[in-house]
């Protein structure tokens, strides 16, 4: 008997399995059921509310594209208002002093750099030199300067009678250049200062196409330095023509003024006196030609682009007369501060990266700028970029249904806030810029 009721438990035991796993199953799928909705479902909320703050932030996002694109667009225009009266180098010069570029390349109508230029050469200095001024050049170069000094003396004296203005100009520069030789200075300082700096020879030029004038004040500076430590300054003379050169260098409206020499000239004269002002136009002098010397693309671009030099961008006005030059830091530094002058709601940043650079931290918003800023991007990142509806409650679990919008509220009060903030004190937009 007791080995038959064993029989008997193990077999009801064996048979209360199947019973036992259907009502685990009956259980179990029901709650994981119930658990992967409740996952999917704050995954949809957290979704939500994520696409609800891209939509406010991004209306955020497209003033700020706006009011770069406007700002470009204009300031690109501005670099072709100009008074067509006025020379190529003016136009230069105002561009820079009118902080709408580092520096500019001037293009005349058929494509060639109009300024900086190379010097005009007239085809009367490719000519030989006649017959009186080669013996002069003789006697000079076998150390018979005295002799060599009256040669050109008399070759300036039967120029004076005639419109070659030029021709009596270089004579007069050469004899000076040869009373120094022979150690009379006062008398080539007299030429130098008195006789070169008169108004008849202010257009005068060598047969390279340099003005005389200038390259004769540099020259008289130079004697006088060379007096002796520390007497040159204390010349009467001395600091009269630091004056004049400096005035003549910084004046674009003269168009026979070559941009070679000019530069020559300032570097020349930021050396030889250190402490006088320097010149506001020299780096935008010497950017340009470095810029002309790399060969730029053909043809220019019209959007803000690499120019081909290191940290140097390139952006042509709207007819191609003008490429504005750019220092990289400097670019960087204007766009950022114009970025950062827009009102953006509490928590939110927005940065500005220029083509092939990217983003190194999460954001919740991306958008090209476009216009003439072609491959440049807008990034809008939160401060602590935690997109879900717990950020205004301790989860969404133990939130009311009504908080789901919470976060989303908020940025668009704040949003609503800034706008309204924007409209009364409006950024200041590119029409407001110089030029």
């Amino acid at each position: 008997m007791k080995f038959g009721s064993s029989r008997l438990l193990a077999g009801h035991g064996t048979r209360s399995w199947p019973v036992l796993l259907l009502l685990l199953v009956v259980v179990l799928v029901p709650t994981l059921g119930v658990l992967w909705f409740m996952s999917q479902a704050m995954g949809n909320e957290r979704l939500a509310v994520r696409q609800k703050l891209s939509d406010v932030y991004e209306a955020q996002l497209l003033e700020v594209q706006g009011e770069l694109r406007l700002y470009w667009r204009n300031r690109s225009t501005a670099l072709e208002v100009r008074d067509p009266t006025l020379p190529d180098s003016r136009l230069f010069a105002d561009s820079i002093r009118g902080r709408l570029a580092d520096s500019v390349v001037v293009y005349d109508a058929a494509g060639h750099p109009a300024y900086p230029a190379p010097p005009h050469i007239r085809a009367s200095d490719l000519r030989p030199p006649s017959a009186n001024w080669r013996r002069a050049e003789r006697l000079e170069h076998s150390g018979q300067n005295a002799a060599a000094a009256a040669r050109y003396a008399s070759i300036a004296k039967g120029a004076e009678g005639t419109a070659d203005r030029n021709l009596a100009a270089r004579a007069l520069q050469a004899q000076a250049r040869c009373l120094a030789k022979s150690k009379l200075t006062p008398k080539a300082l007299a030429i130098l200062i008195d006789e070169l700096g008169r108004p008849e020879y202010a257009a005068a030029t060598d047969r390279q196409g340099r003005l005389i004038a200038p390259s004769a004040q540099l020259r008289a500076l130079q004697l006088i330095a060379a007096e002796g430590p520390g007497e040159g300054e204390t010349s009467p003379a001395f600091e009269p023509i630091v004056t004049a050169l400096s005035e003549r260098l910084s004046d674009y409206d003269n168009p026979e003024f070559p941009a070679a020499q000019r530069r020559f000239l300032m570097n020349q004269l930021a050396t030889l006196v250190p402490s006088a002002s320097p010149f506001d136009t020299l780096a935008g002098e010497e950017l340009a030609q470095r810029y002309l010397d790399s060969t730029p693309p053909s043809p220019l671009t019209t959007s803000l682009q690499p120019s081909g030099l290191p940290q140097v961008w390139h952006l042509a006005s709207p007819s191609g007369a003008v490429v504005a030059l750019f220092d990289q830091r400097r670019l960087l530094q204007d766009l950022q501060s114009l970025v950062a002058r827009h009102r953006l709601p509490q928590g939110a940043t927005v940065d500005l990266l220029a083509p092939g650079v990217e983003a190194q931290e999460l954001f919740l918003v991306s958008l090209p700028v476009g216009g003439l800023l072609q491959d440049w991007q807008l990034v809008l990142r939160l401060e602590h970029q935690r997109l879900s509806a717990d950020r205004c409650a301790g989860g969404v679990g133990h939130s009311h249904p009504h908080l789901l919008d919470c976060a989303c509220h908020r940025a668009a009060t704040e949003a609503h806030s800034t706008q309204e903030r924007s409209a009364r004190h409006r950024v200041p937009r590119a029409e407001d810029a110089p030029g």
